[in-house]
């Protein structure tokens, strides 16, 4: 690689989940994406519309798969007090498990015909 491209690699990886897609609704919504990325999980679906079974617009949602049928409504601030934000800052942490645990076998299984 060319000197001054070494860290290229990892710019690419930091634009990836800031590009594709629609733009998130808030600043925590796209540390959500990153820390799903993080995780080694692919990158969700940003603003991802809801059909249902006849292909009928039902609504929006902020992030997920429509491939497994798994997504996220991320409330914004109106919707939290202070206490409920660092409740939800530590759910993102590197070290909590919760989160990434539920998703694993939602995310492993193929969309149920």
């Amino acid at each position: 690689m060319a000197p001054g491209r070494r860290g290229l690699p990892l710019l690419e990886e930091v634009l990836a989940v800031s590009t594709p897609g629609p733009l998130p609704g808030s600043p925590a919504e796209m540390r959500l994406v990153r820390r799903l990325a993080s995780w080694g999980f692919p990158l969700p679906e940003r603003q991802l519309r809801v059909l249902n079974e006849r292909g009928v617009f039902l609504g929006r949602v902020d992030l997920g798969w429509s491939d497994r049928r798994v997504a996220f409504e991320y409330d914004g601030a109106e919707a939290h007090t202070p206490r409920q934000w660092a409740s939800d800052e530590a759910r993102l942490r590197p070290s909590s498990t919760r989160l990434r645990e539920l998703l694993t076998p939602l995310l492993a299984r193929r969309r149920a015909a």
